[in-house]
């Protein structure tokens, strides 16, 4: 029975122990893909994820495959192999794998694949568990969307450019120069240097390849670039100045300690050669990378992509410029870029910028945009559209001669590998586009844009339910434009559209103010504790203007409001004058002063977070009122930002059928001018009556002034007469007196010398009694110290002659006793 007991327990601890080893085997190997995965080797991640999912197929092991095929989903997004990570990510979920951003990787493969419908199943199950998530609720926006972009289409005619495509990957297109007869791109097909495979991509590392035109126009075979380009590294993705003499390209340096990093380098050209590349600092940070050079038609600035700390989130685009020696660096701000990435850009004009982006609403994975600068500074930014963009990554855009070009796509391939397309545009014509939206960005229902041009054209169009908008315009013509919609102020604007001899392209943005709430009037700025206008409110009150004299037939209440510091009363006063202020400058520039109301609530009618408020400070929550009891409960910086968005001036529209008669307004112009006339002639009168008055005060007092300034000489007159007479009468006296004065004067400075004199002797004896007092004290005082010393001893001494005398008398005593007593001791002993 012990025996039989003894083989169970050793059982039992084998069974834990081989449990233990083998879930530290799993645990070992799934570090091995960790580790793999950190150094970006993602291709050689993927493998033994898959190695690890395909070998642990028991119940138990369902939580270590559910791991393994999400990390194995990671890989293949990080190699653009979509339909994979579909697969994979579908298993992570079937063995409930828990991080629920499976679920949106998910959707975002299904969305790269083209299947919008499954795509957006899985972002709304996502976004159920993370509500409010970006990058679910754009992806989710463009899966509604994409089956109408790509119905809509445009007039882009796309090809596979065969001549340039292998069956590795072919990317990232790019002209030398503007006579477009020479492409570079980038290519790891069989001509690329070496044989090792990419423990990134398991492919061969990319080199750079260019192909020229023949005599008859015509595209050669491509071959790798000529020169010292190309090594065993990857390199690619080129940019040259606009004399074609400098190659900026991007080069993947492997390091023994850390992630294959990417940075900029540049070639030089010489007899059709290029030299090996040199590094092109941006920063002196190493641990960014920076990568998609670009340079501006001007060579004066250099576009890349970066994740280095400063941008939106993913990778940014930046720009550095290549001419100044200070290397002024810039974000191109959150028009831009987004959360997501931000890849690719092509500046084909000094103002028409070309990028790729999963972060802008698109077919799914990274599309081509095109982003024009506006008279306004701001980008107007739009997807390019079917058939350039798909369902999979578009990207590297280049154009030459005319709307035509390549650019690069993963489309229909499922190894995710990346080629090359052509495009072209054929009957371009100018045209404009834009949006019309309200006050909180979002897209004005049922508006309307009217185009009129001086050409005799007058188009109109309903707007789309997104908010855009687009005419087909002709060269050459001024155009006004009016963009309305019920409830709503109407917008106008006014352009000539070039007259060049080239296609062209308009953005313009409508923002319609809402007739039934209150609108806040942007950038009206008071002096302090003050009602006045800084001059730089003028652009904001303009275009209040602007708005009015497009609306002619409205009444507005011009309100001011305050922030939560002062009383009610004061605040109340402040907000009436500063809407006054502003109510007088619209009425100096045009507007009937009986469309206009000023009213000042003071802090009496505290700001509710809007949509748009909520987009700039997202530490308030939607619909919030910033009441004061609500603002005291905030940090201290959230309270600066609450008081500042109650700070505001706003206008609410009250009647939309202003139309006076014109005998009723001359009427009442004629009152007013009466009225004002009479108070002019009041004030005149009582301002003369007041100059009348202190005309006469003036005289009186001059009057007595001078009566008082005669007496006065009169008296001095005769004093003088008065003087000269007792002078003329007693000389003698006179003399004799100042004799007397005389000696008197040098008797009392003998007195007062005798005087001083005696004071100094008098001050010298005390002196020196003081002295000889301070002396007798010290002498009286020393005399005293050596009596109490000379007493104290002798003290001492009396106290030593009666101790020895006490002494002598006990050891008289003690002989005494000792004759009476028996001699024990010696009896004893």
């Amino acid at each position: 029975m012990k025996k039989t007991l003894y083989y169970i327990v050793v059982a039992i601890v084998a069974a834990a122990c081989l449990a233990t080893s083998l879930q530290s085997c799993k645990s070992v190997k799934m570090r091995d893909g960790d580790d793999t995965y950190a150094r970006g080797e993602y291709y050689n991640a993927a493998g033994l994820y898959r190695k690890l999912y395909n070998k642990y197929k028991k119940k138990e092991d369902r939580p270590v495959r559910g791991e393994a095929a999400f990390k194995m989903g990671l890989c293949y997004r990080k190699l653009n192999q979509s339909s994979r990570a579909v697969g994979a990510f579908q298993n992570a979920l079937r063995y409930e794998y828990p991080d629920s951003t499976a679920l949106l990787y998910l959707a975002q493969a299904q969305h790269m694949e083209g299947l919008w419908a499954a795509a957006e199943k899985n972002y709304k199950a996502y976004l159920e568990l993370v509500p409010g998530d970006w990058q679910a609720k754009q992806g989710l926006r463009a899966c509604r969307m994409a089956p109408k972009w790509r119905e809509q289409g445009s007039r882009y005619i796309v090809k596979s450019a065969k001549l340039f495509n292998s069956r590795r990957a072919d990317y990232c297109p790019m002209f030398l120069d503007v006579n477009a007869d020479q492409l570079y791109f980038t290519s790891s097909n069989e001509k690329a240097t070496g044989t090792v495979k990419s423990e990134i991509t398991g492919t061969k590392n990319s080199d750079i390849f260019f192909s020229k035109k023949n005599d008859k126009g015509k595209w050669q075979r491509p071959e790798p670039a000529e020169g010292e380009l190309n090594t065993e590294f990857d390199e690619g993705i080129t940019s040259f100045t606009p004399d074609g003499s400098t190659m900026y390209l991007a080069k993947a340096i492997r390091k023994a300690d850390a992630p294959t990093g990417v940075s900029i380098y540049t070639s030089q050209r010489s007899e059709a050669k290029w030299s090996a590349p040199t590094p092109f600092e941006i920063t002196a940070d190493t641990l960014s990378s920076y990568g998609d050079p670009c340079v501006s038609p001007d060579g004066v600035w250099l576009y890349f992509t970066s994740d280095m700390p400063g941008g939106q989130g993913g990778l940014d685009l930046w720009r550095i410029n290549i001419k100044d020696k200070r290397g002024t660096l810039e974000n191109l701000g959150d028009q831009i870029n987004t959360p997501g990435d931000e890849r690719f850009p092509y500046m084909r004009t000094d103002s028409i910028l070309y990028f790729a982006s999963n972060g802008h609403a698109g077919f799914g994975g990274l599309d081509i945009f095109k982003a024009t600068m506006q008279p306004s500074g701001r980008w107007f930014i739009e997807n390019m559209g079917s058939p350039v963009n798909s369902s999979g990554d578009d990207f590297g855009i280049t154009f030459g001669k005319g709307e035509s070009g390549f650019f690069s796509s993963n489309r229909k391939d499922g190894r995710g590998y990346d080629h090359i397309y052509s495009f072209e545009k054929p009957d371009l014509k100018v045209w404009i586009s834009g949006t019309v939206l309200d006050k909180d960005e979002e897209p004005v229902p049922n508006a309307t844009i009217r185009i009129v041009g001086n050409d005799g054209s007058n188009q109109k169009q309903a707007v789309k339910p997104d908010g855009t908008f687009r005419f087909d315009l002709q060269r050459g013509v001024s155009y006004v434009m009016l963009a309305s919609a019920s409830g709503y102020l109407n917008a106008r604007q006014e352009f000539t559209s070039d007259s060049a001899e080239e296609d062209a392209e308009y953005g313009v943005d409508f923002v319609l103010a809402a007739m039934h709430k209150p609108q806040v009037v942007e950038n009206i700025f008071y002096d302090f504790d003050k009602a006045s206008l800084r001059p730089a409110s003028k652009k904001a009150l303009d275009e209040l203007v602007k708005t009015l004299k497009d609306n002619p037939y409205i009444t507005i209440e011009l309100s001011a409001h305050t922030d939560r510091v002062g009383t009610d009363a004061y605040n109340n006063k402040l907000s009436y004058r500063r809407a006054k202020s502003v109510v007088d400058y619209l009425i100096a520039h045009g507007v009937d002063s009986l469309r206009l109301k000023p009213a000042g609530y003071g802090k009496t009618r505290p700001k509710v977070v809007t949509k748009r408020i909520h987009r700039l400070y997202p530490q308030f929550p939607l619909g919030d009122t910033l009441t004061v009891a609500y603002i005291d409960t905030l940090s201290k910086a959230n309270q600066a930002a609450a008081d500042q968005i109650n700070r505001r001036t706003e206008f609410q529209v009250l009647s939309t059928n202003f139309q006076p008669f014109a005998d009723d307004l001359k009427k009442m112009q004629e009152l007013e001018a009466a009225r004002h006339e009479a108070e002019q002639q009041a004030k005149i009168e009582a301002e003369q009556a007041g100059i009348a008055k202190a005309r006469a005060e003036a005289q009186e007092k001059a009057r007595a002034q001078a009566q008082a300034k005669a007496a006065a000489e009169k008296k001095k007159r005769d004093d003088a007469m008065k003087a000269a007479r007792q002078e003329a009468a007693s000389e003698k006296a006179a003399k004799k007196a100042k004799q007397q004065e005389k000696r008197d004067k040098e008797k009392a400075k003998r007195d007062k010398k005798r005087a001083e004199a005696q004071a100094k002797r008098e001050k010298e004896r005390l002196k020196a009694q003081e002295k000889r007092d301070k002396e007798k004290a010290k002498r009286e005082a020393q005399k005293l110290k050596e009596q109490e010393k000379r007493a104290k001893h002798e003290a001492e001494q009396e106290a030593k002659r009666k101790a020895k005398q006490k002494k002598e008398a006990q050891k008289k005593a003690e002989a005494r006793n000792g004759d009476d007593k028996p001699a024990r001791s010696v009896r004893g002993k």
